[in-house]
């Protein structure tokens, strides 16, 4: 919803004070960073640093000195010449944020950018990640199903139950002050008593939580300090984990616990089967809310109920809508998005539309049976970096090989949005385009462009099933566009205006 992908069903959304609700994504200040980079592997790391300005048509000198900018950044000076390849999981993940940086957004999203690394990297960019963020002074959204790492990173925290918000605060209150059960037990290791164990062990009703680091663990009966409370129980399982040894233990009165102890603490050794005494401090026990009722258990009892921060409550209503409606109610933005389009007549007009899933009209267009005269020219409309002629980087042309293969002239002309492609589309000047889903449903929409007959294209078989039917270039089953990797050698049919 941020990136402008999905629309909310009530509530607003603001970037700096500014309405985006309704906004285009490609009009929003908002860049992202994937969990698997997206990097362009035919271009050099300061090629795709510098993707997003050719896209916005900014010079080539002010581009590639805040290109270059953006790598100093990232502590990547001096890999500019090099091709994604050539560089290491962190170096990907690093280039792959100099892109996004080098637009200078508002807010940056990052899913799951640390996801594919493994640990020891993931720690060390973790560190990077929140030094470079202090640098830029953007802020950062960042998605992640580590809890170590969403602590490790985040100076506001929000979690996230069934698409409602559970809690928002800082890391330290998410960990020491759930707001709720499901919080307690998702961020981080949480040790939950309740009903009868809660009575039995804490003298109290209610749900409680006391985290494995708070635990001690002593043979049975063994000294302790002043004021600490204990309970026996059977140790279940030792697992030494090198900093540290977790201890697993069957308490008496029925639940088992977790406490996890510094190694070369002076601690006993203990061995599996032994009889032991978890021990804590008072001041330790977490009282977790319940979220039905509003009571944190009796050791509240005697004080009226703080109410939630406001931000939280805010945020918790915004979600309700979604949650509380009917499960047969279609979701507004089904499968096909509605994007500002020419209107399109109804399934009952005389244009002959369909209608597909979600409400997406579809013109009843039939595609060629046989080829045309083979006109020996074709003209391209592109993103810039998908059909390279030389123009933009004389070292990379892709186009003269294939005219001197084919014996088919290439006339090139690139765009900088979505909106640019469909009215240069609507022209009639070009004969295909390469786009993104944005711009192609809206000229399927439209009928601005045929269907393609596979048929007739001779080595469409070889082509991978997972690239035969994309959601950006087909409908129903009907192809109106094919992979760029058969270009060689496809036909298609032309537009229809």
């Amino acid at each position: 919803m941020i990136a402008g992908f999905e629309t909310p069903t009530s509530g607003r959304i603001e970037l700096g004070g500014r309405d985006v609700t309704t906004t285009q994504p490609y009009d929003r200040d908002v860049n992202t960073v994937f969990q698997d980079y997206a990097l362009f592997p035919h271009m050099s790391v300061l090629e795709n640093v510098e993707y997003g300005l050719r896209v916005k048509k900014i010079g080539r000198q002010e581009r590639r000195a805040r290109a270059m900018e953006s790598l100093e950044q990232v502590r990547l000076p001096d890999f500019g010449a090099r091709r994604p390849g050539q560089l290491s999981g962190g170096q990907r993940q690093r280039v792959a944020l100099a892109r996004a940086l080098v637009n200078r957004p508002r807010v940056l999203l990052l899913d799951e950018p640390l996801g594919a690394l493994d640990l020891k990297l993931r720690e060390q960019m973790q560190v990077e990640l929140k030094a470079i963020q202090r640098d830029v002074g953007i802020t950062f959204l960042f998605v992640t199903h580590d809890q170590e790492e969403a602590l490790t990173l985040s100076d506001r925290i929000a979690v996230f139950n069934a698409g409602r918000i559970e809690q928002v605060g800082t890391a330290r209150e998410i960990y020491e002050q759930p707001a709720s059960e499901f919080v307690a037990g998702f961020v981080g290791t949480s040790n939950l008593l309740t009903g009868a164990a809660a009575q039995t062990v804490l003298g109290r009703t209610g749900t409680f939580g006391i985290r494995p680091e708070k635990l001690s663990v002593v043979p049975q009966g063994g000294p302790v300090e002043a004021g600490a409370e204990r309970a026996p129980g059977s140790l279940t399982e030792v697992v030494y984990a090198g900093p540290v040894t977790r201890y697993v233990v069957d308490l008496d009165a029925g639940p088992r616990l977790i406490a996890l102890q510094q190694n070369g603490s002076g601690v006993a050794t203990l061995n599996r089967g032994a009889r032991v005494d978890l021990v804590w401090d008072a001041h330790h026990v977490i009282a977790v809310p319940d979220l039905a009722s509003g009571r944190t258990g009796d050791r509240d009892a005697d004080r009226s109920p703080s109410p939630s921060p406001p931000h939280t409550s805010h945020d918790t209503q915004g979600a309700a809508p979604c949650a509380a409606q009917p499960s047969s109610a279609p979701p507004p933005c089904a499968r096909w998005p509605s994007w500002p389009s020419r209107p399109v007549a109804d399934s009952g007009s005389s244009s002959g539309s369909s209608t597909s899933e979600g409400g997406f009209k579809v013109p009843n267009l039939t595609a060629l049976d046989k080829l045309g005269t083979p006109e020996g020219e074709v003209s391209v409309l592109a993103w810039p970096g998908y059909v390279e002629d030389g123009s933009n980087d004389p070292k990379v042309d892709w186009v003269t090989d294939f005219e001197k293969e084919s014996g088919c002239k290439v006339t090139v002309k690139t765009f900088g949005t979505s909106d640019e492609a469909v009215q240069l589309m609507r022209t009639g000047q070009y004969d295909t385009v390469s786009a993104s889903g944005d711009a192609t449903l809206r000229l399927i929409a439209a009928g601005d462009v045929e269907p393609v007959n596979t048929s007739l294209i001779s080595n469409y078989p070889d082509i991978f099933d997972s690239l035969k039917m994309q959601p950006w270039n087909s409908v129903r089953g009907v192809p109106y566009g094919i992979p760029t990797a058969v270009a060689r050698t496809c036909s298609c049919g032309a537009p229809t205006r």
